[in-house]
């Protein structure tokens, strides 16, 4: 019957254990500031009574996985200054009761969904996104100041809006104006029509023949 289970600021290392999973009257779990590493166990996903998880300052990997939607009673989640990567799950809309969201300081990628604007309960005052890989376009919901500084490096020229990209079938690709190809990301012309032909060239005076050292050409 366990309801609030705390290891704040210790030395913890090693991966935390599957057996949490076991303690499904957890309304808190608090394991922030130690040296935690592996995977969020997937059994964490299930502890649906949580109302707040409190992870941050480990050195947690992996991907934030779809059943976080599960935990629909969280109002706290504090994921930041772990090692999470892989893209912000879909599923993190259907934890409407949240009001506060920290993932600031992990190597997440990709978009942010646009389901992140069903938390209307957030305190966008605390809600940090930043120092991630995320990438453009952002949801209308949530303003530079929400998102922060993000490493972009890795996103496509589609995402960054750069001129002259496109979406082709879920392939971002330069798309060259009429009488150009794109060869290896650069629209060149292939026009070879000037050189189908040999030059021909008249010469002004005999000139010794490179096959026949005798003769001379004229």
């Amino acid at each position: 019957n366990l309801t609030f289970l705390s290891f704040h600021n210790n030395d913890l290392t090693g991966e935390i254990p599957s057996e949490i999973g076991n303690l499904t009257s957890l309304t808190i779990l608090y394991l922030s500031q130690n040296e935690l590493s592996g995977e969020i166990p997937s059994e964490v996903w299930n502890l649906t009574n949580l109302i707040s998880l409190m992870l941050h300052s480990n050195q947690l990997s992996g991907e934030i996985p779809p059943d976080i939607g599960n935990l629909t009673n969280l109002t706290y989640l504090d994921l930041y200054s772990n090692q999470l990567t892989g893209e912000i799950p879909p599923d993190i809309g259907n934890l409407t009761n949240l009001t506060y969201l920290d993932l600031y300081s992990n190597q997440l990628t990709g978009e942010i969904p646009e389901s992140i604007c069903n938390l209307t309960n957030l305190n966008w005052t605390y809600h940090n996104l930043e120092d991630n890989q995320l990438c453009p376009p952002y949801p209308d919901c949530l303003s530079e100041g929400k998102i922060g500084e993000q490493d972009t490096s890795e996103c496509t020229p589609c995402q960054l809006g750069e001129e002259g990209y496109s979406d082709i079938d879920g392939v971002c690709t330069l798309v060259c104006d009429d009488g150009l190809t794109n060869v290896d990301g650069e629209c060149i012309s292939l026009n070879t029509s000037e050189s189908i032909f040999p030059t021909v060239y008249n010469l002004s005076s005999p000139y010794p023949n490179p096959f026949n050292p005798t003769t001379t050409l004229s």
